[in-house]
């Protein structure tokens, strides 16, 4: 069975271009709740991060896992990533 995570969710949405106007809860680097919402998304190939635009057009480079719930129009959550604790992550970019 495969794992449909926030990467390949925020995909989806993208893709059926149903993005924009939804509210996005983030942690910052200062681990502070962020709240947006979204003008557009831009998913490269990459599953670790995404750029979020909000409606002002300015731009937050997102790691996927610290994306911690997202809602549509309506205020209605439809996506919760609350079980897991990212207080203590670190995100490693690449390797030699």
């Amino acid at each position: 069975m495969e794992k449909f995570d926030t990467h390949k969710f925020l995909f989806t949405l993208n893709h059926n271009n149903e993005i924009k106007g939804k509210k996005i809860v983030f942690t910052n680097r200062e681990n502070k709740k962020t709240t947006i919402t979204l003008k557009k998304i831009e998913i490269g190939a990459s599953p670790v991060s995404c750029k979020l635009y909000d409606t002002n057009n300015k731009r937050y480079l997102v790691p996927f896992m610290r994306i911690i719930k997202v809602y549509n129009k309506n205020n209605n959550l439809i996506w919760d990533n609350t079980d897991i604790n990212t207080t203590n992550t670190k995100i490693i970019k690449g390797f030699k």
